[in-house]
């Protein structure tokens, strides 16, 4: 009896089924392979469907432009690093985001986002600054994660609480803020993932630092810009 009449599905039927499945992640796959190997002029759709051992109209199939593409992989940083450590924040909020304990916590759980994730992590930090398409990206990207920051700090600011913990630091400021906190963090993971300073130390250094923003912000005299 055939694999048809007996109602199984062929071999050969499972294997297109399975590879047209696994298509888009492999050329995103391919993309943070290539930039890391060669750079974004590396990246063709020729290349990448070579790459991916499939036709170039089958890279067209998932994406239309090598933009798309790239889109696509700085969405993924942003699904599996951005989003759940806006939400974090947002949980912190309604702790104490001044206690340092819970401040290392919130460290140790970016720093396992990062090892998870660390092929995008590494084109992500590789590429900031960079001036070609995929930096132009990441900075949009980034964008939203000092944006994230900057409304974190901004609900600490507004809280209705007898001390508040930046007082009346204008938008402006707690933006630079952001901005400094950030490059701060992403330099510190580098240094990490290089091996120059442990883990463990490093979410401590960045909890005690982020529990003294307030009170820093008080100190030098940020007050109400306009």
């Amino acid at each position: 009896m055939s694999e048809l009449a007996s109602g199984q599905t062929p071999k050969k039927a499972i294997k297109k089924r399975r590879k047209r499945g696994q298509t888009r992640p492999a050329i995103i796959n391919a993309a943070i392979e290539l930039l890391m190997k060669e750079g974004p002029e590396a990246l063709t759709t020729i290349r990448l469907a070579k790459e991916v051992d499939i036709v170039q109209s089958g890279f067209y199939a998932h994406f239309k432009t090598i933009e798309e593409c790239l889109r696509a992989l700085v969405d993924e940083i942003d699904t599996k690093v951005r989003e759940p450590l806006a939400q974090q924040m947002a949980q912190l909020r309604m702790t104490d985001a001044g206690d340092v304990e819970l401040l290392e916590d919130f460290y140790e759980v970016l720093f396992d986002r990062v090892n998870e994730n660390w092929k995008l992590m590494e084109v992500f930090l590789h590429f900031r600054g960079d001036h070609s398409l995929v930096g132009r990206l990441i900075a949009e990207f980034e964008t939203s994660l000092i944006d994230d920051l900057t409304l974190h700090l901004r609900e600490m600011r507004d809280v209705n609480t007898l001390v508040p913990v930046f007082e009346d630091a204008s938008d402006n400021v707690l933006n630079a803020l952001s901005h400094i906190m950030i490059s701060q963090s992403l330099v510190g993971i580098m240094q990490w993932k290089k091996g120059f300073m442990p883990r463990k130390m490093l979410a401590r250094f960045l909890a005690e630092q982020t529990s003294k923003i307030g009170d820093s912000t008080k100190a030098a005299g940020m007050r109400l810009q306009k």
